[in-house]
């Protein structure tokens, strides 16, 4: 049988025991927050750095595309944009080409390429 004022100095131990307990625990669980944000900020600065460098070659070619143009009723074709007339078109283009009424005639665009730049 126990006191009334030992009762209550139960009742204080068991008290700063629990907010003991809770401060570590909101501690540790801070701790794991901090640690985790810290790790995702590393993955994105290297996954930013490897992109940066390994980010593609600027002297890159696009691949060529091919279109087809239906000529309308007693017209013509043009060539496409870029695409120059007589002898100094590039290697596979076909611009410019006449054909019958309705017909449908098939245009390759060459590649365009990059020119590359020197870094400073």
């Amino acid at each position: 049988m126990g006191t009334e004022k030992r009762q209550r100095q139960k009742e204080g131990r068991q008290a700063r025991l629990e907010a003991e307990r809770a401060a570590q625990q909101r501690e540790r669980r801070s701790t794991l927050v901090r640690n985790l944000v810290i790790i995702a900020v590393l993955v994105v600065v290297i996954a930013f750095v490897i992109s940066l460098f390994s980010g593609g070659d600027s002297n890159t070619t696009k691949p060529s595309t091919s279109t087809t143009t239906t000529v309308p009723a007693g017209g013509t074709t043009t060539a496409p944009a870029g695409a120059t007339g007589g002898t100094s078109q590039p290697a596979g283009t076909t611009g410019g080409t006449t054909a019958p009424t309705g017909s449908t005639v098939p245009t390759t665009v060459a590649p365009e390429t990059t020119a590359p730049t020197s870094a400073p």
